[in-house]
């Protein structure tokens, strides 16, 4: 941890569906992934199936929509 930076480790949970617009998490996700700012990104879905975005992207997601985390 840097000086004066609090570690707060906060997740942001993006919902994945398949043909999702892949380009619109490109203008928030390297803010969020930014040092220092505690945020890393997450993402879920329905089930445990890849999915396919707009641009041909194929993703696994980090949960799906049982799976979340409480906290």
């Amino acid at each position: 941890m840097k000086w004066g930076l609090i570690n707060m480790n906060k997740e942001v949970l993006v919902f994945l569906a398949d043909d999702f617009a892949d380009w619109e998490l490109a203008h928030i996700a390297p803010a969020l992934q930014k040092e220092g700012t505690g945020y890393k990104i997450k993402t879920f879905a329905l089930d445990k199936n890849n999915i396919i975005s707009q641009g041909g992207l194929k993703i696994t997601t980090d949960y799906t929509l049982t799976t979340i985390p409480e906290d």
